[in-house]
């Protein structure tokens, strides 16, 4: 079910963003802000911090590359809590977030940011190449204007995160993976 939800998902936001001549504003940001809403929806967040805030937090590390289509998503319900978004977040902010995607223009930074992100029990999203062999938690790529998403399954564990056994089932690699899903 959650695999037809993320194929129809894909394929009405490619459609509507073609047919509005959306071309201009990134359909492929458009699919991959829908992503992040759904990985905030499938991810488990360790306890009793998590059921004290009233918001999930989406950080965006460096310079923001969603333009509007983080609007999209931006105060939508999250597991009973309202999604904020947050842009040009540093590594040393991470404190107060539940997401962070890490855009490209932190790429010589990367370590440090995964540090940060791991330390603080967020979960790390990106597109630069080899995130996830990089220590990142969800690797996002495009090809031939399909989003697809790997997963370090060890990046989840030390950030003390659980990812949803379907969104798992959905992942073209999964990295570091023990456990039968």
């Amino acid at each position: 079910m959650l695999k037809r939800f993320f194929m129809r998902l894909t394929s009405v936001l490619v459609l509507t963003g073609l047919a509005a001549g959306a071309l201009a504003q990134s359909p492929e940001y458009r699919l991959k802000a829908a992503f992040l809403l759904n990985f905030a929806k499938f991810t488990t967040w360790p306890e009793p911090e998590f059921s004290s805030q009233a918001q999930i937090g989406l950080c965006i590390v460096g310079d923001d590359p969603f333009g509007p289509e983080l609007g999209t998503i931006e105060a939508k319900k999250v597991q009973g809590r309202e999604l904020t978004v947050r842009r040009n977040v540093k590594a040393e902010e991470l404190k107060s977030c539940h997401i962070a995607f890490i855009s490209d223009s932190e790429a010589a930074h990367l370590t440090q940011v995964l540090a940060a992100a791991g330390k603080s029990g967020v979960l790390s999203v990106s597109d630069l190449p080899n995130f996830c062999e990089a220590g990142g938690i969800i690797g996002l790529t495009t090809t031939g204007g399909r989003v697809q998403f790997d997963v370090n399954l060890q990046a989840a564990e030390r950030a003390s995160l659980q990812l949803n056994p379907q969104v798992l089932k959905l992942a073209k690699t999964l990295h570091g993976a023990k456990a039968k899903i």
